[in-house]
């Protein structure tokens, strides 16, 4: 399985890119509660390094914090917009 870290973004954002997504002609969006912001690929791994993985990161303790953009990207892979 292929493993990232991300935080969820809040349903108020989310509720916006999917009133976005239904003028995007093609384009094919995960469901509002899929969707994040990936602050780091892992790579694949299997079942048990993904559980390890999961204890780690479930101990690390972080205050909030406000993210602010003003501007989104993306990755194409060919001619096709992947992720956004």
């Amino acid at each position: 399985m292929r493993l990232f870290v991300a935080i969820p973004i809040p349903e108020n954002l989310t509720t916006r890119f999917s009133s976005f997504a239904s003028g995007v002609r093609g384009a094919r969006w995960v469901r509002p509660e899929g969707m994040h912001i990936t602050l780091f690929f892992v790579g694949e791994a299997d079942r048990e390094h993904a559980a390890d993985l999961d204890v780690e990161l479930s101990q690390i303790s972080m205050p909030t914090f406000d993210l602010r953009c003003d501007r989104f990207d993306y990755f194409e892979r060919g001619n096709k917009i992947k992720s956004i």
